[in-house]
């Protein structure tokens, strides 16, 4: 049959047209089989996205330290300052979140979570006009100068702080990761001067911009070892399934990118089982697989299904382990 060039031209676009619409559309097999991906498909010679550790929410705790007298006869706190400038600190991480337990954050006794505790354990700050310490040791407080006036040299010591991050269920917590900073592991001058008649509480003395560069710095770093710490990933995460297409075996889940997500991620989906007492059971139903991930949500793909039951709205997604 002889075929003009207009209509043959439209044939091969109708075909073509029809091909990508039936790749585009994927193929429903039963839960539980692999399916190859075809969203998010990588380029020949690049590796697939994968690995990565999602963002923890940590309950930051306050931090523990001593008041301690200041020339001039007032006694600081610089507890809760210190505080601030560590959920400033975590906020800038791209692996932990802070939340603030004393603003209605409290975790749930049947739910995990994650805290995090840090202790300035010494600090000593040396007045040297008057060859006098102030500030305190694990083992007590200095004593300090009743009066001074005007502005007076001083230079720290020691700074120590000790931070810590804790995996809790209810009340019950085991220590993950540890770390400590001091003067040493920064790199900042340690001298500066402070007119002690102007400091009248703990907030005072922590804006002074010398004394505050130096505990940002010191937080920075203890944190720093914290988040770098392989242990990051025993912490607890999950997240919930939203819309969840069991013939497809695919589902999506309350999390994406904002949060960390990669594609190739690995994932266990657990369901409630009916339970007697305050706290629900769960039983792991499927292992699934990140196909694609958008800012706040992502959509997996079930590789094995492990019970009978089929994935709904509701149930729990956590990682799983390698």
């Amino acid at each position: 049959m002889d075929v003009s060039r207009p209509a043959w031209m439209a044939l091969s676009i109708g075909l073509l047209l029809a091909t990508i619409a039936a790749a585009s559309v994927p193929t429903a097999e039963a839960a539980g089989k692999k399916r190859k991906s075809a969203t998010n498909a990588q380029a020949p010679g690049c590796p697939a996205q994968s690995g990565g550790s999602p963002i923890r929410t940590v309950v930051v705790r306050d931090v523990a330290g001593k008041p301690f007298p200041i020339p001039g006869g007032t006694t600081v706190d610089l507890n809760a300052d210190i505080r601030s400038i560590l959920i400033t600190t975590l906020t800038s991480t791209q692996s932990l979140a802070p939340m603030d337990a004393n603003s209605g954050g409290e975790p749930e006794n049947c739910t995990s979570h994650v805290e995090l505790r840090a202790t300035v354990s010494t600090l000593e700050m040396n007045l040297q006009e008057y060859g006098l310490t102030i500030g305190y040791t694990p083992t007590g407080t200095h004593s300090a100068l009743t009066s001074a006036t005007g502005e007076t040299k001083v230079r720290v010591g020691t700074l120590a702080m000790d931070f810590s991050l804790w995996r809790c269920s209810g009340s019950r917590c085991s220590a993950v990761a540890a770390a400590t900073a001091n003067q040493n592991t920064v790199d900042t001058e340690l001298g500066f001067k402070v007119n002690f008649g102007l400091i009248t509480s703990g907030a005072n003395f922590v804006s002074h911009p010398s004394f505050n560069r130096i505990l940002r710095k010191v937080v920075h770093a203890g944190v720093q070892q914290l988040v770098q710490s392989p242990r990051i990933a025993e912490l607890p995460w999950s997240a919930t399934v939203r819309e969840a297409i069991p013939e497809a075996g695919i589902f999506t889940m309350d999390a994406g990118s904002q949060e960390r997500m990669t594609v190739n991620q690995k994932l266990v989906v657990y369901s409630a089982l009916p339970a007697i007492g305050a706290c629900g059971v769960f039983k792991a139903i499927a292992y699934a697989r990140i196909e694609r991930v958008d800012p706040v949500s992502s959509l997996a793909v079930i590789e094995q299904t492990l019970d009978s039951r089929e994935i709904s709205e509701g149930d729990v997604v956590m990682l799983k382990s390698e």
